[in-house]
């Protein structure tokens, strides 16, 4: 017959399985496993390697797509800027004008070469190679003046916010044809054009008294998976400092191919550096849904649907990126037509019954 005691280191047992179960997919593990034994108690053996080393991927950088007006009346009134009002659809300056003013396409004037619902300029997010600059959460202190015997105290004096201009500094691969710097150079030169009142911003931001030609820089880590966001940042508010045209003009014989400007180095300056802060993953998200309405949460999963792991590389290059805020996984959505396009909806029942299911429903 069981006695009380018995039956007490019963259920310490039981739970003791079900709290292994539960914590088995975390990433320190099982509360029985070494790197959860790191952390509750000291380790006086020094035994070495309890804790594999952080296998955290670099994720992506995001930029945001100004708001420029890039209308014909605003272009024509600088002979440099007339030179992206090119009737070639597939080319890098339509490319240019359309992906700095997402209006224009209620004017007809369109880009093959871009999704006009994405919030964000692929060819920067796709080709970045660094960015450094970042500057880290430092503690504001105060000293004390020292006394008679040099004695002196600190305290923290002031908030951690980072509110001040910062200089984030991004290296980017060239491609054939070097847009990546035309699309630097129209940018800075648009903003001073704005700056000297030649050109004018869309009415609606001149009356609200915003700067049409900022972008915000979102830097989002993932674990060794690419499934969940292990830390967000963002750059509030930046805008390029210069384009490195003058490469262009430098050359060494016996060269025949100028390498110059193979790396292309450009210099943001930022209003405001937000880190860890929640509400990134609902402005990230926003910024998602202001380029493409059918993402808000009311409409997204009746146009589209997450793109499936194993699917990922089938449809590389399409989609939108969102941040589930419930348990901060990285998903990646697709039109429906086109997921089905590319992946029969036999193959995919086949491949992940479970996970079709819940779309056949909806």
């Amino acid at each position: 017959m069981a006695t009380n005691e018995d039956l007490y280191w019963h259920n310490q047992r039981k739970s003791k399985e079900a709290i292994e179960r539960v914590t088995s997919n975390t990433a320190i593990g099982n509360i029985s496993s070494g790197a959860a034994r790191a952390f509750f108690g000291i380790n006086h053996r020094q035994q070495p390697g309890l804790i594999p080393m952080n296998k955290d991927q670099i994720g992506y950088t995001f930029f945001t797509r100004p708001l420029m007006n890039m209308t014909m009346e605003n272009l024509r009134i600088d002979r440099r800027l007339s030179l992206l009002l090119t009737k070639e659809p597939t080319s890098y300056s339509r490319y240019i004008r359309t992906v700095f003013d997402n209006n224009l396409i209620s004017s007809n004037v369109d880009c093959p070469l871009l999704d006009n619902y994405q919030a964000f300029i692929p060819i920067l997010t796709n080709f970045i190679q660094s960015s450094s600059g970042w500057p880290d959460a430092v503690a504001p202190t105060y000293t004390s003046p020292e006394g008679q015997y040099k004695e002196a105290f600190s305290f923290i004096d002031g908030p951690l916010n980072l509110n001040g201009t910062y200089d984030i500094n991004c290296t980017f691969r060239n491609i054939l044809g070097d847009p990546i710097t035309d699309l630097f150079y129209y940018w800075i030169l648009y903003a001073m054009l704005v700056f000297e009142d030649r050109l004018v911003p869309y009415p609606l931001y001149w009356w609200e008294h915003e700067i049409d030609y900022m972008t915000r820089i979102y830097r989002v880590t993932l674990d060794q998976n690419k499934r969940m966001v292990r830390s967000i940042l963002s750059a509030d508010a930046a805008f390029p400092l210069s384009s490195p045209m003058g490469q262009r003009g430098n050359f060494e014989v016996g060269q025949p191919f100028s390498r110059e400007n193979d790396m292309i180095n450009i210099t943001f300056r930022t209003n405001g550096l937000t880190y860890n802060d929640p509400i990134l993953f609902d402005e990230f998200n926003a910024t998602v849904i202001f380029f493409n309405s059918a993402m808000r949460d009311d409409r997204r999963e009746q146009v589209f649907r997450t793109i499936p792991d194993w699917a990922l590389n089938l449809l590389n290059g399409y989609g939108y990126p969102r941040i589930n805020p419930a348990d901060g996984s990285f998903e990646w959505w697709v039109d429906k037509r086109l997921f089905y396009a590319v992946i029969p909806r036999d193959l995919a029942r086949e491949v992940d019954p479970a996970g079709e299911a819940y779309w056949d429903n909806i």
